[in-house]
């Protein structure tokens, strides 16, 4: 049976990835909070994906989420304050995604990043 969650399931019936990422990223927060954050970063990194379709926005010089974060056309079309998001949940994601032993009040702080995140795509494309 597939997972649903009452914070992400807004997104499904429009992009049903980031519904399962988001909840995947949820259920994991108490039981191994280091997948709560590589979770969320595989949702920052879809949510950039979407972003330079979008925008038809050209490859960043790289490829890896960081140079695509840092590309100058990237930045001029997302706010200041998602890019921030962004950046932090890169940060953390990576944390939890090379074994770095995270604690819960970190991975549900950037859960409510990964909200944030959510609520800011479903503006933005729906």
């Amino acid at each position: 049976m597939e997972q649903s969650s009452l914070n992400f399931e807004f997104l499904r019936e429009h992009d049903e990835l980031l519904a399962r990422i988001g909840t995947l990223a949820e259920a994991s927060l108490y039981s191994d909070p280091s997948n709560t954050l590589a979770k969320s970063r595989i949702f920052a990194e879809k949510t950039v994906d979407r972003v330079y379709r979008a925008f038809n926005l050209p490859p960043a010089f790289g490829g890896t989420l960081v140079d695509r974060l840092n590309q100058d056309s990237f930045k001029s079309v997302v706010p200041r304050t998602v890019l921030d998001k962004l950046h932090t949940i890169r940060i953390q994601g990576n944390k939890g995604a090379h074994d770095v032993k995270a604690n819960t009040s970190t991975a549900a702080a950037i859960l409510r990043e990964v909200f944030d995140l959510a609520r800011w795509v479903y503006v933005m494309f729906w």
